[in-house]
Parts: C-alpha cells; structure tokens; sequence
C-alpha cells in the first residue's frame, strides 16, 4: 500500500516481477487522490525520525526503503516510479531542513541528479546528493556495509553544484589533458550559473 502523510492508503505499488517489463515500479494510475509526482513512498513511516533529525534521504526504490528502515535508518522515502518532481521536494520541505538524494551509483540514478540540478537549487530545503559506491543502490550498501556503513556514506553528501562539477571531470576524465581542460571549462560555467 501507499500511504499518504495523514496514514489514508491512497494507492498501491510494487516491483515488477517479470524482468520483461519495461517498469521496475509498479503503480495505481493517477486519481483525483493519488498523484504519482505529488507524494511519496513511506512518508507515513519516515516522519517521525524525519522531524526529529530534520532530514530526509530520497532513494529510487521501494526495496531500498524497506532495507534501510530494517537496518534503522528510517528518515527514508522513494518516489512512486516517477521521476523526481517539484512537488515532491515542495512536499517533503514541510517537515525537513535538509533533503539527501541517495541514488544509484549507475548512469541512470546519476543523470536523473544531474537533470534534477535546477530544481534542486530553487528547493526550500537544503539539498544534497550522496554519491553511493560505484555499482551499489542503497539496498546493496546497507546490505554490505551495515547501518553504520551507510550512514558514512551520508556523511559524505555533496551540494548540487558540486555533485555537477564532479561529474563534469568524471566524464572528461579519460580524454587526458585535453578532457580535464574541457572539464575545467564546464565547471566554470557551472559556477557562472550560480
């Protein structure tokens, strides 16, 4: 079940089972009540530790939820197999100071931080990104490195800029000299932006 902030099922959700699918997440179609962009997984549950250590930490999947509020970490929540909207960044800034984008550390989880930048730089909250290491979602972490070893990760969290000027350098970083100049060039304008 999905359950909204005020603990009203408002939808259903779960894993595809049947790797032919082409959604990994699937959900109750939008409603008059339910609207995929406007709410998301766990809010019910996250809240309490939420408020108390004003943070939230955002990851793509309901498995990573589930995992992570097992291993204790519960000031969790993923979205509804959407992508990350105005609206739910709008919703989450009610009850937190700081918002943590915890995706997984493959191309996908990283462009969709990186198209997310505006959106995150106009954000009430202070946002953050998490880098988790290289080929782990934070089901895998938690799983391999425990509650503690993800909190380590968290404690790394980088600010959207930053995340952008990293991944600048990460994608130029085999062209050599050559590619760490256009690199350079790109963090530049990044910080222009700003």
């Amino acid at each position: 079940p999905i359950i909204d902030v005020s603990e009203r099922v408002i939808g259903f959700g779960g894993r595809a089972l049947s790797s032919e699918d082409p959604a990994k997440y699937l959900n109750t179609s939008d409603t008059s009540m339910f609207h995929k962009g406007q709410n998301v997984y766990a809010i019910h549950l996250a809240r309490p530790a939420m408020t108390r250590e004003k943070s939230v930490v955002i990851v793509e999947g309901y498995t990573d939820v589930l995992a992570l509020h097992q291993a204790g970490i519960e000031n969790v929540v993923a979205c509804l197999g959407t992508a990350l909207t105005k609206d739910h960044l709008d919703l989450l800034s009610r009850y937190v100071e700081e918002i943590i984008l915890a995706y997984d550390a493959d191309a996908a989880g990283m462009n969709a931080a990186a198209r997310n930048i505006p959106m995150l730089e106009a954000c009430t909250a202070e946002v953050k990104i998490v880098i988790l290491p290289p080929g782990l979602d934070p089901d895998e972490c938690v799983k391999r490195d425990g509650a503690e070893g993800f909190r380590r990760v968290l404690a790394n969290r980088t600010t959207p800029v930053e995340y952008e000027i990293q991944l600048k350098f990460a994608r130029h970083e085999a062209e050599g000299p050559e590619g760490a100049t256009r690199a350079a060039q790109e963090a530049v304008d990044v910080l222009l932006r700003v």
